[in-house]
């Protein structure tokens, strides 16, 4: 700190390495339908730029109508709502699926952003009104895409770096989802997940559970249930995630624990100094109780073998009928792509 404050003779650093970076919007391919069930692919053809996907995203144009093709003062739409107007979202190199970068720019690779929009837009709404149809209309998409222009030094250097023929690694977080559609209505439940390989094993795990709420257009779709949830395990081969066996009592409310894993989340994940959770305490025992499981910290000496991912959860009473899990693990992917021959590979 004294060397702070007395250091009167130091420079000041100007960093000029970019001289410009400004947004480029990309429509889908020319003819693209945008109704439900339809695929829509947005490329990015063209290569001799360096682009900032990680700054990237997407802008939408369209409308809400009940089933007259009106405006309803009875429909709204639900709290992230664009999510549930599709069922998938993938985005390719050169033709490999991958997830989102790290930030750092991309050189000279093509680029797709493929779309599938959901086949009922009853998710994404809700009403009042239980015999009212909702239709959400969209007649724009665009990725709106960074372009960087770089100094003619730093220019220089990539290009050396390029013509060299090196694979250039990056690393990407992958978001995988999967469902239980129907649970069983006991208290004790055992849902194995999947099994991978040590490269992509979990770094994050988290469980959500949803009673009757999937195409009912008077409840909400983006709320969740804790369905009296008192205790959940996550086993990765024979470790397990919490340490601690954690009780959980909505009733009395002893949850305190839970909105601490799930407040940590943005902290861990997001390398943050602090975490600034979306919820209040409140809204996430009301509206998202989410079981959150960090398991980022394991043994990185394995690099062969599977692991076999395995939730053990238990309730105080027995599960309601028609209730669906839902398990999202966050895990990491690395990717070698070659500017030069213009080729991509998963690790």
């Amino acid at each position: 700190m004294s060397f702070n404050i007395l250091n009167i003779g130091e420079h000041v650093l100007i960093d000029n390495s970019i001289v410009n970076c400004e947004y480029h919007s990309y429509p889908p391919y020319a003819n693209t339908t945008l109704n439900n069930s339809d695929e829509i692919r947005i490329p990015i053809q063209t290569q001799e730029i360096y682009t900032l996907p990680t700054n990237s995203f997407l802008y939408f144009e369209g409308r809400l109508l009940d089933n007259t093709k009106k405006f309803s003062a009875t429909l709204s739409f639900v709290n992230n709502f664009m999510a549930y107007l599709f069922d998938e979202i993938r985005y390719e190199l050169t033709g490999v699926v991958v997830d989102r970068t790290l930030k750092k720019i991309l050189i000279n690779v093509r680029q797709e952003l493929v779309l599938i929009r959901s086949s009922t837009d009853m998710n994404a709404i809700v009403t009042t009104n239980v015999h009212e149809k909702a239709h959400v209309e969209l007649y724009k998409v665009m990725w709106r895409m960074p372009h960087v222009q770089v100094a003619d030094i730093e220019k220089l250097r990539l290009l050396k770096y390029i013509e060299n023929g090196r694979d250039l690694e990056i690393a990407f977080r992958s978001w995988e989802l999967h469902e239980y559609p129907v649970l069983q209505q006991t208290t004790r439940h055992t849902w194995n997940v999947k099994a991978t390989n040590q490269l992509e094993k979990p770094r994050f795990v988290i469980l959500a559970l949803q009673t009757d709420r999937k195409g009912i257009n008077t409840k909400n779709s983006s709320h969740f249930d804790h369905c009296d949830l008192r205790s959940v395990k996550l086993y990765l081969n024979s470790d397990t995630y919490p340490y601690d066996n954690l009780i959980f009592d909505f009733v009395k409310n002893h949850t305190s624990i839970l909105y601490e894993m799930y407040a940590q989340f943005q902290q861990a994940y997001y390398y943050k100094n602090c975490s600034e959770p979306s919820l209040t305490y409140k809204d996430f025992l009301l509206k998202a109780p989410l079981f959150v499981i960090d398991c980022s910290r394991q043994n990185e000496s394995l690099k062969s073998g599977s692991v076999d991912i395995r939730l053990e959860f238990e309730t105080d009473k027995n599960v309601p009928e028609n209730t669906t899990a839902f398990c999202l693990i966050l895990h990491d992917r690395l990717v070698k792509y070659n500017a030069l021959s213009n080729t991509v590979k998963i690790v």
